[in-house]
């Protein structure tokens, strides 16, 4: 059984996997423009797109709509990369 710690990494890793992928090779954004246009810090998306932090929903919401995106089709990329046997509780 893994500890809540563990799948709370996993699920950092994923949202800044995608987040960076999304950023870099779909909208081609930097992290510049995201802080200009979206007041969302540099240093801010650097430490969600390493995994170092949790990321608000509301910064998710703003990183979507950024990324020309719903915030339900940046999740539904989030769940693909954590794979369908990813569940946060174990039971």
């Amino acid at each position: 059984m893994q500890r809540k710690n563990d799948k709370s990494l996993q699920i950092r890793s994923a949202i800044g996997k995608i987040i960076k992928k999304q950023r870099l090779e779909k909208q081609k954004f930097s992290c510049n423009k995201l802080e200009e246009e979206y007041d969302i810090s540099k240093g801010h998306i650097n430490k969600i797109e390493k995994g170092n932090i949790d990321c608000k929903v509301i910064t998710m919401w703003k990183i979507a709509e950024a990324l020309d995106m719903n915030l339900s089709d940046l999740i539904k990329l989030i769940e693909e990369e954590l794979g369908q046997d990813f569940n946060l509780i174990d039971i």
